[in-house]
């Protein structure tokens, strides 16, 4: 039997350390400094299935790590513990180097404001557009500029290949609803394509398991979300105006929006320090 490449680190210590160190990679690729709050002892919520074992709280820039569950992962994945804790904690950084160039331009990307009326039509059927949708879509686009800096970098996301069995198994009973969900992650899945640790046959293989459901929308959308920059926040917003009408045929426009309403009931970071900011509202486009 071949030897694995789990790197056997079972003490949540050994994690931290590792922790400890991307951080310190982190910082020296994007000049950002936040707060690092590691868990040892619990399990992030339910609602984050594996391969979440970190995120950037935009609201309280904190990014939040659970060593437990980058030990499951990892073992899970057969991944080299190492560098899977260098990619999710420069990851996560990333964001929050992020935030600062978004707040810079006077964009707040997270915050989403929708019309109830948004029908996306599939096969002449009507489904109504789900804020988390959009979300969905939000997220992977902000993930991939984030990937892209960090490939510059020699990074890349570990567990593609475990992303491309996934895709490989389509159930029996996939329909329109199953095309619904391959089209909001697009994003996500240009990302793994790009950035992560695929052979060439391994990226023509997730190609054509994801163009067996997309068609042509993956040629538009490849190109689209490709000329997304970790450091152009505009760029991003053109590219998710355009994207949210190919996915689901509706419109965005970033309008400017209280400071207010944007943090009511939540922490305000220092370096948010506009009383408006643009934020992303989609609508129907009869009502463009």
């Amino acid at each position: 039997m071949a030897q694995s490449s789990y790197n056997h680190r079972t003490e949540s210590q050994g994690v931290s350390e590792l922790v400890s160190r991307a951080g310190e990679k982190a910082k020296a690729i994007f000049k950002v400094q936040v707060s690092l709050a590691v868990n040892n002892e619990s399990l992030p919520p339910k609602s984050f299935p594996p391969p979440f074992c970190a995120y950037y709280n935009c609201y309280k820039d904190e990014v939040t790590v659970y060593t437990r569950r980058m030990q499951q992962v990892a073992e899970m994945h057969d991944l080299d513990l190492d560098k899977m804790v260098a990619y999710i904690i420069c990851h996560e950084y990333g964001h929050a180097k992020q935030a600062r160039i978004f707040e810079s331009s006077q964009i707040c990307p997270w915050y989403l404001r929708m019309r109830p009326q948004c029908i996306v039509e599939l096969s002449g059927v009507g489904i109504p557009l789900e804020r988390a949708d959009v979300n969905f879509v939000i997220d992977g686009l902000l993930d991939f500029c984030v990937d892209k800096e960090l490939h510059k970098h020699g990074i890349s996301i570990p567990w593609a290949k475990s992303r491309l069995r996934d895709l490989k198994l389509k159930p029996g009973n996939a329909d329109e609803a199953f095309l619904y969900v391959r089209t909001k992650e697009l994003p996500v899945d240009i990302s793994f394509y790009e950035f992560g640790e695929l052979s060439d046959s391994e990226k023509e293989a997730m190609k054509v398991a994801i163009t067996e459901w997309v068609g042509g929308r993956w040629d538009k959308v490849y190109r689209l979300v490709g000329t997304l920059e970790f450091w152009d926040p505009n760029r991003y917003c053109n590219v998710l105006e355009t994207l949210i009408t190919v996915l689901f045929g509706q419109c965005v426009a970033f309008l400017l929006t209280s400071s207010a309403l944007i943090f009511r009931g939540r922490n305000r970071p220092s370096f948010w320090d506009n009383n408006q900011y643009f934020v992303p509202h989609v609508m129907p486009k009869s009502v463009q």
